[in-house]
């Protein structure tokens, strides 16, 4: 089963010219032959030529709707420019006539019950808050079979883009997520395809055996992928690993495979009330791995760690050895005979502006540590006294 998967910016190419070439892309991406095709940022024109077009966002003209064909004709004066200004856009699945279509439903990721609820609880300002309404955001799901019998519960979606927060697109993700679980039949094979528009950084709860007559309960899956800091539960609900549980007796342990697309990698914990950030700045290609664990007993003497290391999760090192690798990173680093591995790392303790909540970002800029916290838009600069080399 070959699925693949590709925004297609509305036919535009970079750098941006006046014409489009939406049949170049469709041509290129349909060219092996795929059993499923799943499409993003398609204008809303072009939805009708495949086996599930959804719309997400309307066309028109400022906030009157027009139809989709006038949107085609003005989009066409420059489409690098106007983009999807009056064109709208949506989703779209193309299936192989190999393959049977069951089932075609939709949902959407960021209604405004939706985002009310995360708002509240990711705290985020009315600037968050407006980027997140600015458009609606789609899934599509299509329940597939192949001759042979075997099924699948295809999904694709386009999450929210925006920079200044991801967790608006990886709280669209477990939405997504979460409906395809709830969607698929128990025999069904789930696929989770789009544009997630999340970080490279990949987390997993660690798995484990469920003891009975354990006082303090795991309240995460065992062994699922996610995005940080929304974990999945053991019924599959978001759960922020930031935040104390409101009814202490619970044990959380996951794992997160650190950006490699950073030079320098970060952690850190605050307590706004005492506005205090404790924090720890390495080199990714030496650390490239965070461990978390939380072990919030009923007695409430709760304890939180977050270690930076070589390893996800702190096993023997036969164990480490033989598992090799995790999302196709090695968990563990050799030492040679006979020779020495030098390593070093910043710590940083500081007292936070007020305002300050939480922590985006933890960068060196010229010397210097950058605390940045994107919604309240404040920052907290140290010198770095070891040095950056």
């Amino acid at each position: 089963m070959l699925i693949r998967s590709w925004n297609l910016f509305h036919g535009n190419s970079v750098p941006r010219q006046r014409a489009e070439f939406l049949d170049e892309m469709l041509r290129l991406a349909g060219a092996d032959d795929p059993d499923v095709l799943c499409l993003q940022e398609l204008p809303s024109w072009a939805l009708g030529r495949f086996t599930a077009g959804d719309i997400a966002a309307r066309p028109r003209i400022g906030p009157l709707p027009i139809p989709a064909e006038l949107g085609r004709r003005l989009t066409d004066l420059n489409h690098g420019l106007l983009r999807s200004a009056f064109s709208g856009q949506g989703n779209a699945i193309q299936v192989s006539p190999r393959l049977r279509v069951l089932a075609h439903e939709t949902l959407t990721l960021n209604p405004r019950r939706f985002r009310a609820a995360q708002s509240v609880a990711l705290e985020l300002g009315p600037v968050a808050r407006l980027g997140w309404a600015k458009e609606r955001r789609i899934v599509q799901a299509l329940r597939l079979a192949e001759p042979g019998g075997r099924t699948f519960l295809v999904t694709n979606l386009h999450s929210t883009s925006y920079p200044a927060d991801e967790r608006l697109a990886d709280a669209e993700l477990l939405r997504a997520a979460w409906f395809a679980v709830s969607t698929a039949a128990t025999e069904d094979v789930v696929v989770l395809a789009g544009d997630f528009n999340v970080r490279a950084a990949r987390s997993r709860t660690r798995p484990y055996e469920k003891e009975e007559g354990e006082q303090t309960q795991h309240r995460l899956a065992s062994g699922e992928d996610f995005t940080w800091p929304m974990a999945p539960g053991l019924k599959g609900e978001p759960i922020d690993l930031r935040q104390t549980p409101e009814n202490p007796h619970y044990l959380d342990h996951a794992a997160t495979l650190l950006d490699p697309a950073r030079t320098w990698e970060w952690v850190t914990a605050i307590n706004p009330k005492k506005r205090l950030i404790l924090g720890y700045l390495f080199k990714r290609e030496e650390y490239p791995w965070l461990q978390y664990w939380g072990n919030y007993p009923p007695t409430r003497k709760m304890v939180r760690g977050m270690e930076f290391g070589t390893q996800p999760f702190d096993v023997p090192r036969r164990e480490a050895i033989s598992t090799g690798a995790m999302f196709e990173t090695p968990v563990y680093r050799w030492l040679p005979a006979k020779s020495k591995i030098t390593t070093r790392f910043l710590v940083f303790y500081a007292r936070a502006p007020d305002g300050f909540e939480k922590v985006d970002d933890v960068k060196i800029e010229n010397g210097q540590i950058v605390i940045e916290d994107r919604a309240a838009r404040k920052k907290v600069t140290l010198a770095a006294s070891l040095g950056t080399q």
